[in-house]
C-alpha cells in the first residue's frame, strides 16, 4: 500500500490560510491536490531505495521516526477513511487466509508494471499471478 497506494491522489479545498514557512502560504478557498504516490515514494522519506519494498520501513523504530503523514494508505487527518480500522483488519485476515491456504508465483518484475492513475491506481498490464493450492501440493 506504500509503493501502490489505492488512492494516489486526493484533493482537499483549504478552509483557512496554511502556512507551510516564512514565504509561503497557501490561502484559504484553494484547492490542493496531494500526492500520496509521490510521498509514499520520496526519497528523503524512505531513503534511496524509496521505489523498493522494504518490510523494515514499518519496524517500530522507523515508524517513531517518521512524520505520521508521511504514509497515508487511507488518507490522513480528520478526513481520513472511516472505515480504516475494519479495512487494516479485514485486510490482514483475508492476507493470512490466503498465504496459508495459497501459493502465489508471478514472473512479473516490478520494473514491468504499467500503471495508470485515475480515482484508483491500476496496473494495466494486469495482474500476472498464478494461483497454487497448498493443500494439493507436497511442502
Amino acid at each position: 500500500m506504500r509503493l501502490f497506494p489505492v488512492g494516489p491522489l486526493i484533493g482537499r479545498k483549504c478552509v483557512a490560510d496554511v502556512k507551510l514557512d516564512d514565504k509561503h502560504t497557501i490561502p484559504a478557498g484553494c484547492c490542493v491536490a496531494l500526492g500520496i504516490y509521490q510521498i509514499h515514494r520520496d526519497p528523503s522519506i524512505w531513503g534511496p531505495e524509496s521505489g523498493k519494498f522494504n518490510p523494515d520501513h514499518f519496524l517500530p523504530e522507523k515508524v517513531a521516526e517518521r512524520h505520521p503523514y508521511a504514509y497515508l494508505p487511507f488518507s490522513g487527518g480528520p478526513r481520513n477513511c472511516i472505515g480504516i480500522r475494519y479495512a487494516w483488519l479485514s485486510m490482514k485476515i483475508l492476507i493470512a487466509h490466503l498465504v496459508r491456504n495459497y501459493r502465489f508465483k508471478t514472473s512479473l518484475k516490478m520494473a514491468d508494471l504499467n500503471i495508470k492513475f485515475a480515482i484508483i491506481l491500476r496496473i494495466t498490464n494486469g495482474c500476472l499471478v498464478s494461483i497454487e493450492d497448498r493443500s494439493c501440493s507436497p511442502v
